[in-house]
């Protein structure tokens, strides 16, 4: 999940339907509710509060956050789930930087993250969320979900983390019209992926990418 608000009456915005007073709205990255059905159910028994899940689209998320002015509850609902099963919840393609992070290694809701370098603020930031995540004993797992640019990328993050736990071989890897977009193409062999070896990041824009994008000059 990526963030939870309680719902008031103030989220009454134009073009914005709210949900129930008692209600706990819960933005996520994707994915099946059924599986907490029986977490949420205790959930609401202890608190009054029923959880309803939506997609994590930004203009409902910016019209909430703007209307609960401070009343919005983020990590709260993440500790109640990890303090109520046995399973180690991996979480963080929707958590940015180090001042959001930090709130979830305090309380120790998270057993994995899985920050994305193009929106957790680059290769820099990203291994300082990651450095910090190894004081807590949390493991990493980069969100890779883009173009075989950040593919290289993460491949070379994870090489200098401690606490790297596995690579995430999404499905738009295997799409060919991805992989057409930078000239090298990293793919698994026998379960193992290896980093690049050539300079630089080790990929680059490949020219099927530049006849097709929207190119924009500055200056």
């Amino acid at each position: 999940m990526a963030i939870a608000a309680a719902a008031t009456p103030e989220v009454m915005l134009a073009g914005y339907t709210p949900f129930k007073s008692d209600s706990l709205q819960v933005w996520s990255c994707g994915g099946l509710s059924e599986p907490f059905a029986q977490i949420n159910a205790e959930y609401e028994a202890r608190t009054g509060h029923n959880i309803q899940y939506t997609g994590a689209f930004a203009g409902a998320l910016g019209k909430s956050l703007l209307a609960l002015q401070g009343k919005t509850e983020v990590f709260g609902v993440n500790k109640f789930i990890a303090s109520n099963i046995n399973i180690p919840i991996a979480h963080g393609e929707r958590i940015y930087t180090r001042w959001q992070y930090k709130a979830y290694f305090e309380n120790h809701s998270i057993s994995m993250i899985q920050p994305d370098i193009g929106t957790n603020g680059g290769i820099t930031e990203t291994k300082k969320v990651c450095d910090m995540a190894h004081a807590y004993d949390v493991g990493v797992q980069i969100h890779v979900c883009s173009s075989p640019l950040l593919t290289a990328a993460a491949l070379h993050l994870e090489t200098a983390l401690p606490n790297f736990t596995i690579h995430e071989h999404h499905v738009y890897n295997l799409h060919e019209y991805n992989k057409a977009l930078c000239k090298h193409d990293y793919q698994p062999i026998n379960g193992f992926i290896a980093p690049p070896e050539i300079s630089g990041i080790g990929n680059e824009w490949s020219e099927f990418a530049f006849q097709n994008a929207q190119i924009t000059t500055i200056g």
